[in-house]
């Protein structure tokens, strides 16, 4: 089980979901100076995020966006914070 799950529906089509799922990982990568690499499947409808601290999966469906992620012992402290700020960018882009 993540430490971290959150879902959020998107109400919009499907590839306006996935254009703001890119944008949301994009705009995380560039804030957060511990994201060490996205990786997105094939269809780009799915990003693992690996970086200091915690491994992650972003992924979208036909109705919401799912972020999971995984944190490692001495990020746990800050698990509430990191939820916070993540949570606050599937707000921003999906309402």
């Amino acid at each position: 089980m993540a430490d971290i799950s959150l879902r959020k529906e998107h109400g919009m089509d499907f590839d306006s979901a996935k254009t703001k799922v890119h944008e949301v990982v994009s705009g995380l990568e560039e804030k957060m100076d511990v994201i060490e690499s996205v990786d997105w499947n094939s269809d780009q409808t799915s990003a693992t995020v690996k970086g200091t601290g915690f491994k992650g999966q972003f992924a979208v469906d036909a109705t919401a966006v799912s972020v999971d992620i995984d944190l490692k012992f001495f990020v746990k402290p800050m698990k509430g914070k990191i939820a916070d700020k993540i949570q606050r960018h599937l707000d921003r882009h999906f309402g």
